[in-house]
Protein backbone atom coordinates (compact mmCIF):
# COMPACT_ATOMS: atom_id res chain seq x y z
CA UNK A 1 0.00 0.00 0.00
CA UNK A 2 1.06 3.66 -0.60
CA UNK A 3 -0.36 7.01 0.54
CA UNK A 4 1.39 10.39 0.65
CA UNK A 5 0.27 14.19 0.38
CA UNK A 6 -0.39 15.73 -3.33
CA UNK A 7 2.80 18.57 -2.12
CA UNK A 8 1.87 20.87 -5.09
CA UNK A 9 -0.60 23.47 -6.17
CA UNK A 10 -1.55 21.80 -9.81
CA UNK A 11 -4.47 20.40 -12.04
CA UNK A 12 -2.39 16.82 -12.91
CA UNK A 13 -0.37 14.69 -10.62
CA UNK A 14 1.85 11.75 -11.36
CA UNK A 15 2.28 9.60 -8.24
CA UNK A 16 4.65 6.68 -8.24
CA UNK A 17 3.41 3.91 -5.93
CA UNK A 18 5.82 1.05 -7.20
CA UNK A 19 3.50 -2.03 -6.45
CA UNK A 20 3.80 -3.06 -9.87
CA UNK A 21 0.54 -3.43 -10.75
CA UNK A 22 -1.92 -1.79 -12.41
CA UNK A 23 -4.78 -3.59 -9.97
CA UNK A 24 -4.56 -0.56 -7.65
CA UNK A 25 -7.51 0.73 -5.96
CA UNK A 26 -7.32 4.88 -5.56
CA UNK A 27 -8.66 7.26 -3.47
CA UNK A 28 -7.88 11.01 -2.43
CA UNK A 29 -9.19 12.45 0.36
CA UNK A 30 -9.62 15.90 1.95
CA UNK A 31 -6.62 16.21 4.62
CA UNK A 32 -9.01 18.59 6.79
CA UNK A 33 -12.09 16.78 6.52
CA UNK A 34 -11.36 13.41 5.62
CA UNK A 35 -13.77 13.71 2.71
CA UNK A 36 -14.02 11.34 -0.02
CA UNK A 37 -12.18 14.03 -3.68
CA UNK A 38 -13.08 12.53 -6.64
CA UNK A 39 -11.37 13.24 -9.80
CA UNK A 40 -10.05 11.52 -12.96
CA UNK A 41 -7.88 8.80 -12.21
CA UNK A 42 -5.24 7.29 -15.36
CA UNK A 43 -3.21 3.91 -14.13
CA UNK A 44 -0.44 4.66 -16.61
CA UNK A 45 2.01 2.18 -15.59
CA UNK A 46 2.29 -0.23 -13.34
CA UNK A 47 4.10 1.79 -10.55
CA UNK A 48 2.38 4.80 -11.43
CA UNK A 49 -0.93 6.83 -11.66
CA UNK A 50 -1.69 10.29 -13.16
CA UNK A 51 -4.69 11.81 -11.39
CA UNK A 52 -6.51 14.58 -13.37
CA UNK A 53 -8.55 17.26 -11.20
CA UNK A 54 -10.66 19.98 -13.18
CA UNK A 55 -8.66 23.37 -10.86
CA UNK A 56 -5.31 22.79 -9.30
CA UNK A 57 -5.46 21.84 -6.29
CA UNK A 58 -3.95 23.12 -2.88
CA UNK A 59 -0.62 22.48 -2.09
CA UNK A 60 -0.74 19.35 0.74
CA UNK A 61 -4.88 20.03 0.76
CA UNK A 62 -4.94 16.04 -0.24
CA UNK A 63 -3.87 12.77 0.58
CA UNK A 64 -3.94 10.30 -2.40
CA UNK A 65 -4.22 6.80 -1.01
CA UNK A 66 -3.57 3.35 -3.08
CA UNK A 67 -3.48 -0.55 -2.21
CA UNK A 68 -3.26 -3.24 -4.67
CA UNK A 69 -6.37 -4.62 -5.32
Amino acid sequence: RFNSLLASAATSHTITHSLGTKNVLVQVMEEATGNTIFCDVQRSTVNAVVLGFGVATTANAYRVLIVRA
